[in-house]
Formats: structure tokens, sequence, C-alpha cells
């Protein structure tokens, strides 16, 4: 298990193999670019407006659902970071992702390791918990507002369970790294309480054999140029298209 900066810059060798000029859907965008991208065109989708009228990186936004928004199969790279451990239906999520993709394309996903101490507390503290947490002990008074952090998570799938959803989709595992991300040293450093709850579920998770630290995973998958899936049958734009 490596670093955040590790996993990235893996990541980072596999989007150089995409086309220049290739067209890139960033799925539930939000206002900001999730990782370093190189392209030519970056379409964001997300059902906020607020935050799409944010997102300075997008040439063409969407307001939509990426579990049931119609999107063409014209896309090289789909990016859905830190996005499915957010939806009620990650499986629909990924079959509608998965036929945007270009034959030859990629998917990345970036999401939370449930079995890990940050899954575990974001899974289990109830929403009101969350949203009091960033406002008093972050210093956030616009938590809980549309569009805006913390978001409600259900982490439905944990990242194997989309590696292996993904494949039933006709799509190939490229690349599945579990990373430690800097979030845990932030949390206890805030106060005593989050220090001890994040202690409690560090010992429970290495009692029961797991790295607590191991707290996100990247996943690449790649759609086969010659793969036929049954299942599947410059300028920037301020428009946002419904």
């Amino acid at each position: 298990m490596g670093s955040e900066e590790e996993a990235l810059n893996l990541l980072g060798m596999w989007l150089r193999r995409m086309p220049s000029e290739g067209r890139v859907l960033d799925a539930g965008c939000g206002f900001q670019l999730p990782i370093p991208l190189n392209t030519g065109h970056i379409t964001g989708i997300d059902i906020s407006r607020r935050a799409l009228e944010r997102n300075e990186h997008a040439h063409e936004k969407i307001l939509g659902d990426i579990t049931s928004y119609p999107l063409q199969r014209s896309y090289d790279v789909v990016v859905c970071w830190d996005v499915l451990e957010h939806l009620r239906d990650p499986r629909a999520a990924l079959r509608n992702l998965a036929s945007a993709l270009k034959p030859g394309g990629m998917m990345v996903v970036g999401m939370p390791e449930l079995f890990s101490a940050k899954g575990l507390l974001t899974r289990l503290m109830p929403h009101w918990l969350k949203v009091w947490y960033f406002r008093h002990v972050m210093g956030n008074p616009d938590a809980g507002q549309p569009g805006g952090a913390p978001f409600r998570t259900f982490l439905r799938l944990t990242p194997a369970g989309v590696a292996r959803e993904a494949e039933r989709l006709g799509l190939q595992t490229a690349l599945f790294v579990r990373y430690r991300t800097g979030v845990g040293e932030a949390l206890r450093a805030r106060s005593l309480v989050a220090r001890a709850t994040w202690r409690v579920a560090a010992l429970t998770l290495r009692v029961c054999g797991r790295d607590p630290e191991a707290s996100d995973a990247l996943i690449v998958l790649t759609y086969p140029a010659t793969y036929q899936c049954a299942s599947f049958s410059k300028e920037r734009r301020s428009t946002i298209r419904t």
C-alpha cells in the first residue's frame, strides 16, 4: 500500500496513453477537477446547478443524474472520483458510464475503501453529525448547504465490488491500488473526540485483520477496442445542458 502521491503518479502514467485531443467525461464533476488532466475537451455532469456554475474546468456542462442521463458513446476517458459512494444505486451509474466509453477507452474510479477507518466512520456516522462536525469542528459555516459537503454517503459498493461489476459490463481491470491519504492525521489533529473515535475504528479493523490506514482505492478500467458488450447496445461554454 502506497501514498496518495504514488497512486496519482501511477494514474498519470495511464492517462498519458489517452489521445491529446481526447474527450473526457467528468461524472459527478462538482466545481473542481478531481485529478490532473491534459486533454482537449472535458464534459462535466452533475445534479447540482450551483456546482456546475462554479466549475471553471469543464468545456461543456450537463445538469443531470449520472445513473440515468442518456449519454452517447463518445468519450475516451470517464472519470468518476469520490462519487459512487454517495449514490443509492452505484450499479446503475456504472452501467450508464460504461455505455459512454468508446472502444479502447478507460474509466477512472476513485473512492473510499469501506474496510478502513475512514470508510467505516464515513459509512456509519449519521449525516446530521457530519454536518455538525464540518460546521463546528472544521469551521465550515456553509456545511450541509445544497451542492456542498458533506454529502450523504451510502457506500453500497466496495472498490472490489466496483471492479467485479465493471467486469460484468465488459470492462477489464487494468489497475487496482489501495492507498493512504492524510485524512486520518487531519482528523486526529482536529479534536480529542475525533482522535478517540478514529482509534476505536482502527483497533476494530486491526482485530479483523484489516489495515485501517488503507483509506482509498484507485481503479482503472479499460474497454477493449475489439469487445462488443451485449449490455451496451477548445472553447469553453457557459451554457448548462439539461
